[in-house]
């Protein structure tokens, strides 16, 4: 079997515990977190992100929850400027607007959807 390399930021990026209840602070919290991702004993596909991403896109494309179009790369693209936010005035309601306004688009001309 070939070795992998498995690199995460278990404490988070660049997150502060006032933006996340989750977060893990102290060593116990840490630990706790680390044995969680680590733990592959029930692990399956999909391999990776993008493989996540494709199956969640193409399953909400073929429900008519999305756009026909949506492409699953650029969603994950898209999501991946969420990650860039910190803490500052008014940062979670900026984060709301992002977020519905990217779901807004994938829904748009959606036959079942409320978007025009």
């Amino acid at each position: 079997m070939a070795k992998v390399i498995i690199s995460c930021a278990i404490t988070g990026g660049i997150h502060t515990p006032s933006m996340s209840p989750y977060l893990p602070i102290t060593p116990e919290q840490i630990k706790n977190n680390w044995k969680a991702v680590t733990d592959f004993s029930k692990s399956t596909h999909p391999t990776n992100i993008n493989e996540s991403m494709a199956r969640l896109v193409h399953a909400a494309v073929e429900a008519g929850l999305v756009r026909t179009d949506a492409d699953p790369e650029d969603v994950l693209q898209a999501m991946s400027g969420f990650c860039m936010f910190n803490e500052h005035a008014g940062w979670q309601e900026q984060a709301h607007r992002l977020v519905n306004l990217l779901v807004d688009g994938l829904r748009f001309g959606v036959a079942n959807s409320t978007n025009p």
